[in-house]
């Protein structure tokens, strides 16, 4: 009966610990995780998924949030350290994916501020992925709740 029970116990243990790993190994930037970054970005916009920009370039807009395209989104300044580590670790040359290391090849040496200005988003918003019909919903290239949902990648 003891065997029975210290084996149940370990499995219970080790089963558990691989769903830590794989909660922290989930997080590879496609989808905003964390809870501050959500809240902050979130506020105003659909939170974009750290990879869909180089770190370089989230650096550049984290450092401009007082004109934050056209806004005053400005952070107080640990919080605003909190975003940008989060994001620039997460990047799409932080190398947590191959998908980022590619695409963050194709970029060059170019620093977007706008996702919706790189070639990856044009690749994947061009007339083969979305129709004339859809496009008429959306209010602008930043309206990504228009077909997109919180929380879902792609």
């Amino acid at each position: 009966m003891l065997k029975i029970i210290g084996f149940f116990v370990i499995a219970a243990c080790l089963l558990s610990s691989a769903a830590a790993s794989a909660e922290e190994n989930k997080d590879i930037g496609v989808i905003v995780i964390d809870e501050i970054t959500k809240k902050e970005c979130g506020a105003c916009h659909l939170p974009f998924g750290p990879i869909n920009l180089p770190a370089r370039s989230w650096q550049k807009i984290m450092a401009n949030l007082e004109k934050h395209f056209g806004e005053n989104a400005g952070l107080d300044e640990p919080t605003r350290k909190h975003v940008e580590d989060y994001m620039v670790g997460k990047s799409m040359d932080s190398g947590l994916t191959n998908y980022g290391k590619i695409t963050s090849k194709k970029l060059g040496d170019k620093t977007y501020i706008r996702i919706s200005g790189t070639p990856s988003w044009a690749r994947h918003h061009d007339e083969r992925h979305v129709t004339p019909e859809e496009w008429k919903k959306v209010k602008s290239k930043s309206d990504c709740r228009a077909c997109h949902r919180p929380g879902i990648g792609g």
